[in-house]
């Protein structure tokens, strides 16, 4: 082939200025990126894995328990609730057993010298609550009496609260926004508390602790049930405050161990004595009395 044919054919084979500027667009773009068919097996494996594995963590895993205090045997309660459902006897009360429609008037704290406000707080206690008649206002977390006599108010906190006018401006009532429950929350969480902890045989009384804007419960005995029925009903465990007052167990006059406590507790207590070693240890559910031995 001379030089001449091979010129023009060269010139015919030579792409245009748009065919070029395509072509080097096309080869500047990024190849894109084949994912092997493993990785999408391997995601689907996991994924039921974990749906599988799910279920049984939360089986395993032990549900919340709320917080208690353990009181010693004749240990006075921290409490000072006021509205209060008791139970008395070991009978089951009912919440029907004490109106929990109306607070009580917040007793003054005992004291040897006289309040300045004695008597002006307790007054307005009353102009407050016959004020409120049977429905409490929203913004209203409970009153009591403070060292002074004087009536503490407690307001919800980003709430409005609205004294009764003859109330406004008294020195004798003191109002302070720091409640985080209304008054209305703890009544009915008194209730369900009540009757959730009725049926397991251990409550004792549960009351309005006012002052500390919270429920005060004591039970008989800290039982993992009752605690996490109360974890249930106080997710934040700072609306209940739970104390455990052990009861004694009475087995017969002469038994010395008539002050241990009732070994049917979820915690450590010390174990019963009797008049000697060989003394017979009662084992029967539904005995009435037991025989003293003598072990001389």
């Amino acid at each position: 082939m001379n030089k001449v044919c091979f010129t023009a054919m060269q010139a015919q084979l030579r792409p245009s200025p748009a065919a070029e500027e395509a072509l080097r667009r096309r080869l500047a773009q990024p190849l894109p990126r084949r994912r092997p068919q493993r990785s999408h097996a391997a995601l689907a494996a996991c994924v039921a894995l974990l749906l599988c594995a799910a279920p049984a963590y939360r089986a395993l895993t032990p549900p919340p328990q709320h917080s208690y205090t353990l009181l010693a045997p004749g240990e006075p309660s921290a409490s000072t609730a006021g509205d209060s459902t008791f139970a008395e006897e070991n009978t089951p009360a009912t919440p029907e057993d004490t109106p929990a429609d109306t607070p009580s008037v917040p007793a003054p704290a005992p004291g040897p010298d006289r309040r300045p406000y004695e008597g002006a707080g307790a007054a307005a206690c009353q102009t407050l609550l016959a004020a409120f008649g049977n429905r409490y206002p929203d913004w209203y977390g409970g009153a009591y009496l403070n060292q002074e006599g004087r009536l503490v108010v407690l307001a919800v906190l980003d709430t409005t609260p609205g004294l009764p006018e003859a109330l406004q401006g008294s020195e004798a009532v003191v109002l302070e926004a720091r409640a985080k429950y209304a008054y209305t929350h703890l009544r009915d969480l008194q209730e369900q508390v009540v009757e959730a902890m009725i049926p397991l045989g251990i409550f004792n009384g549960c009351g309005i602790d006012e002052e500390n804007n919270r429920l005060s419960l004591t039970l008989r005995e800290a039982s993992r049930e009752a605690l996490t029925l109360l974890a249930e009903l106080d997710p934040a465990d700072d609306a209940i405050y739970v104390e455990v007052i052990p009861w004694s167990v009475d087995l017969c006059d002469d038994c010395p161990g008539d002050k241990s406590i009732s070994q049917r507790h979820d915690i450590e207590a010390p174990e019963p004595t009797f008049a000697g070693p060989d003394a017979p240890v009662p084992d029967e559910d539904d005995a009435i009395a037991y025989e003293p031995f003598d072990p001389n």
